[in-house]
């Protein structure tokens, strides 16, 4: 094929993949009416999950939450008994296009280098329960200091790995009205830790949480179109503090 027709070839592809996915976002951006949330759903998932108690809330950064228009946002930090690993979570909830988030973007603002990125499955925390998907990343910064992050989607009753893979299976007329929440999940490790060992904490908290998540999530919709100031009094920066975090 000459390279005139190459050229061309390859723009008319290009122009073709960004109008499918401009399609995509908009019939996921659907206006239609739906009934309010109520950001204070955020804050019933429980301080106690597992063998797992809270420490502490981490405070809030109104900032952030204004800029991004999340519903509402929590975050804290966990701990497995009383000298036992701390892990930092995350929940963010939104609707389907406000929850998108990549937290490796985060960790590589904040100075980490990606090592490995991986969808795992997370093994179930109780009899009848089903394993699900989620993304797994590696994080190093400087010799000394690694860091494991696991987050997932979920909605009232399902999970996803991945936000692309979220939209294009809910891509129904609700979707942008339906409320999700995604979980993160991160730890530095210790020195003399192995990454197998902080990789069971990870789960076994996500499995745990899962449940609270989603009985959050049950019954509850939002209107796509809300004031900006529509912001839960106590929501919390999530994108600004996963970057520091774990300076």
């Amino acid at each position: 094929m000459p390279f005139i027709q190459w050229r061309w070839a390859v723009a008319i592809g290009g122009l073709l993949i960004a109008g499918i996915g401009t399609m995509l976002i908009r019939s996921v951006a659907a206006d239609r009416p739906s009934a309010h949330w109520d950001p204070a759903r955020a804050d019933t998932v429980p301080t106690r999950i597992g063998d797992w108690r809270m420490l502490r809330d981490v405070p809030p950064d109104q900032g952030q939450m204004q800029r991004f228009k999340r519903l509402a946002a929590v975050e804290r930090v966990y701990s497995r008994g009383e000298d036992g690993p701390q892990l930092v979570v995350f929940l963010v909830y939104g609707n389907t296009m406000e929850a998108m988030h990549f937290p490796e973007h985060c960790l590589r603002a904040g100075g980490w280098g990606m090592n490995d990125m991986n969808s795992i499955s997370v093994p179930a925390a109780e009899d009848g329960a089903e394993a699900f998907e989620a993304t797994l990343i590696k994080a190093a910064k400087h010799p000394d200091k690694r860091a494991q992050e696991l987050y997932f989607f979920a909605d009232a009753h399902t999970t996803s790995a991945d936000w692309l893979t979220l939209v294009w299976r809910e891509r129904r007329a609700d979707t942008a009205q339906r409320v999700i929440c995604m979980v993160i999940i991160v730890r530095e490790l210790p020195p003399g830790e192995t990454e197998q060992e902080n990789l069971g904490y990870l789960t076994e908290l996500a499995a745990h949480a899962l449940p609270h998540v989603q009985e959050s999530l049950r019954g509850q919709t939002v209107e796509s179109q809300r004031s900006p100031d529509a912001v839960s009094p106590g929501a919390h920066g999530a994108d600004a503090q996963l970057r520091t975090s774990l300076q």
